[in-house]
């Protein structure tokens, strides 16, 4: 009865009053929250359909504005401003490159008689495309031991020479990389821990591997052995490869799910924390990376958890923020005529790619840390005329690759007119944005028409090109 109480105090005296508040049957309960959530949803639904007018509005102007230019020459000259206010990088895996150049024809790997590494990046990046810096995955798959149970896994004993003809010709042409070796690495499925390794490292802590909603602290087994591999991969840059380094990503996507074979597991703070100690303590010079994929709720998520890191490690210099965003294409027709799907299906891509993210930006811009696009997706999946001939293209069309770009800057220039693109004064530098699918384009310059290389490609590597060069004047 305590709580149907109220108590009021009268010259320094409480006298209790008893309230008279209904008391709801669970029926009444559940009907009185029923309604009170279906008013926020239509609340919320209109709200969702007035942002969802504005930003298709936004989608097909800015989509119309690509498709009037034909030449890379003319898209160059007509927003030079704005193109001058960009960096473009690059994304690479090596494994991912060596799987598309087994399509080829030309002989990838040591002893076939080229050097495929100095193709790769003295010929694609350093010249064609006149990119300067990029994000390398290091997949502990591919530097463990094969044999597990040769695998001390106290003292792994990582292998490099996976990666050190590409490190070598990445050094030697002046790149900077930004590196991601922890459990998480670019490229599906994210975990490249071999499930062999995996059910070795629970089974030596008397442990069965953890199934779904498994978050994995400092103390747990794998995040252990984790932070001892990623201690060699640091070591072995430190000492081979220093100036290498531009920025570390302790973890890609830290706040996403991830788990062998479906499994839903995540990262704890605690261990996010210990691991970017970790590449500080090896590289106190550079910034942390912690990147999510371009919505308004994971790039909260990411600033929470650069709050905490920082607090945790105040050395670390500063941090920088990354996207991974998709262009979002202009028109749907998966669902055909169907208005209703159409609208929902665009609504959702809309709204969870293309949100006003600004204010996030400019609290972390403004505090000295930077935001990046760290993955734009420009791999051609699809071929144009699949059965979306509009998603996902940018690495095949021309006009598309420019329609990216222009969605690339939204994210700072979400209100203005394309011609007026400026980036705002917090943003002190160039806007980094690496693109995701260079493996693929590069295979398809390699095989020309064996490989359905068009004069689309062509205009997107003049296009990078001229956008990388007036950067190295």
């Amino acid at each position: 009865m305590e709580n149907n109480v109220q108590k009021t105090e009268i010259n320094g005296q409480t006298e209790k009053k008893e309230c008279n508040i209904p008391k709801l049957s669970r029926r009444q309960f559940l009907q009185l929250t029923g309604a009170a959530g279906l008013l926020l949803a239509v609340q919320n639904g209109f709200e969702a359909s007035k942002i969802y007018s504005q930003l298709k509005e936004q989608l097909d102007k800015d989509y119309e504005y690509a498709r009037r230019f034909s030449t890379p020459e003319a898209f160059f000259k007509e927003n030079q401003s704005w193109l001058s206010q960009i960096e473009v990088g690059w994304n690479f895996r090596v494994s991912h490159m060596l799987y598309v150049s087994a399509k080829t024809g030309i002989p990838f790997g040591k002893g076939q008689g080229i050097i495929p590494e100095a193709i790769f990046v003295a010929d694609v990046i350093n010249e064609k495309l006149a990119m300067t810096k990029g994000r390398l995955g290091i997949r502990l798959s591919e530097v463990l031991p094969t044999d597990v149970t040769k695998c001390n896994l106290d003292d792994p004993q990582l292998n490099m020479d996976f990666y050190r003809p590409w490190l070598d010709q990445f050094q030697a042409c002046n790149q900077k990389l930004y590196i991601s070796p922890g459990i998480k690495s670019p490229g599906w499925p994210e975990i490249h821990i071999p499930n062999a390794y995996i059910k070795k490292i629970y089974q030596q802590a008397g442990m069965e591997t953890p199934n779904n909603s498994h978050l994995i602290h400092k103390d747990d087994p794998l995040a252990k052995f984790a932070l001892k591999a990623m201690a060699q991969v640091y070591q072995y840059f430190q000492e081979n490869y220093p100036n290498l380094i531009a920025g570390i990503v302790p973890e890609n996507e830290h706040n996403n799910k991830f788990g062998p074979n479906g499994r839903q597991w995540l990262l704890a703070d605690d261990y996010l924390i210990l691991a970017s100690q970790l590449a500080n303590h090896y590289f106190p010079d550079v910034p942390i990376i912690m990147n999510c994929p371009g919505t308004r709720n994971t790039l909260r998520k990411t600033i929470k958890s650069i709050n905490i890191v920082s607090a945790a490690v105040p050395k670390i210099p500063y941090f920088i923020a990354g996207i991974n965003s998709y262009h979002m294409q202009p028109y749907t027709r998966e669902f055909g005529d169907n208005y209703l799907m159409t609208r929902l299906n665009d609504l959702f891509w809309l709204g969870l790619f293309m949100g006003k993210l600004e204010p996030q930006i400019q609290q972390l811009d403004k505090r000295g840390n930077k935001v990046i696009i760290t993955e734009a997706q420009a791999e051609p999946w699809y071929n144009n005329n699949d059965k979306h001939p509009d998603m996902f293209k940018p690495g095949n069309d021309f006009q598309f690759f420019c329609f990216f770009l222009i969605r690339m800057m939204r994210y700072w220039c979400q209100d203005q007119e394309i011609s007026d693109f400026s980036l705002p004064n917090y943003v002190n530098e160039r806007v980094e944005i690496l693109l995701w699918g260079i493996e693929e384009l590069t295979r398809h310059m390699m095989r020309g028409e064996n490989d359905n290389y068009t004069m689309e490609h062509e205009k997107i590597i003049r296009l990078i090109n001229m956008i990388g060069a007036q950067n190295l004047r």
